[in-house]
């Protein structure tokens, strides 16, 4: 729960009203409201407050997700799956880049392994294994960083290949 002080100007007096609740509600457009959420505390305009809000949110989720994958990256399980997905990623765009071009190759590169990653999860759901999102989520993320590393190789067998 987010705590609104609302500065009140009354002549020369300022006074500060407290108030508990959703922030930027009942807020007099031509004062200037302080925040204070979870020991940071906010001074803007009292139209821009609910923005605010959303954004600590949002802030509190990405840090939840990072908090959870840097757990996940820990098991020995997740790590194959990692290493599985940039495998396919590098080997399919590296390969598909001869035909197709570099960005396509490493687009097809990072789709071969998120194909691979989810059939792998759709094998575990018939029972030869637990399903697990963090398991496709880190095949996509090994997928994703193999398909950017079979640009650069990429480039370099051209190279040696002109010579």
């Amino acid at each position: 729960m987010c705590v609104m002080l609302e500065a009140i100007n009354q002549g020369k007096n300022q006074h500060l009203v407290r108030r508990q609740g959703v922030v930027g509600r009942n807020i007099r457009k031509d004062t200037t409201a302080r925040f204070r959420c979870r020991g940071t505390c906010f001074s803007e305009n009292a139209v821009f407050s609910p923005f605010e809000a959303s954004f600590i949110s949002v802030g509190e989720v990405i840090a939840k997700v990072c908090k959870s994958l840097a757990e996940a990256a820990k098991m020995p399980d997740k790590r194959k799956h990692f290493k599985v997905g940039m495998t396919i990623g590098l080997i399919v765009g590296v390969i598909s880049a001869f035909y197709v071009g570099l960005a396509w190759g490493a687009l097809i590169g990072f789709i071969a392994g998120c194909i691979a990653g989810a059939i792998k999860e759709w094998l575990d759901s018939k029972g030869h294994g637990t399903v697990e999102l963090m398991d496709f989520a880190f095949t996509a993320m090994g997928a994703a960083s193999g398909a950017c590393v079979s640009v650069p190789v990429m480039m370099l067998l051209r190279l040696f290949i002109q010579l």
